[in-house]
């Protein structure tokens, strides 16, 4: 169940149930939609609110970097708080990643560099557009239309 500031604007911490495939929900934020903007650990322990509580069953995480600014960026200790908490939830089974950028791109090179958690094995990015990006979203089994609701954002 979202958090009351969710509840009255889905974008408020940018995280929202936009399908399933089979058995395994598919969840959507978008970095620059995000409208918490807290810098003093709160925006943090919100999104893991959101996770705990609505990821009971397997889930894909759809995080879109789109029209990210420098003001999106977070701190080290955030990057580090999402990447423990992803690691210790045995429900998510992947990461998509929706037009990345160099930042998120040397992100992930480099917990990979540091770490063999096996959900850095299962982190796909999908920066194509038109075609094939329908192409390759269509080879993920996701329905057309949550594929249009995706590609329009």
């Amino acid at each position: 169940m979202p958090c009351n500031k969710c509840k009255t604007n889905p974008n408020y911490h940018s995280f929202v149930r936009i399908t399933n495939i089979d058995d395994t929900d598919l969840f959507y934020s978008s970095i620059s939609k995000c409208q918490d903007s807290n810098e003093d650990g709160t925006k943090f322990k919100n999104i893991k609110i959101h996770v705990d509580e609505e990821t009971a069953r397997p889930w894909i995480w759809v995080i879109d970097f789109a029209n990210m600014e420098m003001k999106h960026y977070t701190d080290p200790s955030f990057n580090n708080g999402m990447f423990e908490m992803i690691s210790n939830n045995n429900n998510i089974k992947e990461i998509w990643f929706f037009r990345s950028n160099i930042w998120i791109r040397t992100t992930i090179s480099l917990f990979k560099k540091i770490s063999n958690n096996k959900i850095l094995n299962n982190i796909y990015f999908f920066d194509e557009t038109g075609l094939e990006l329908l192409d390759k979203l269509q080879k993920k089994s996701l329905n057309i239309k949550s594929i249009q609701w995706l590609m329009s954002q």
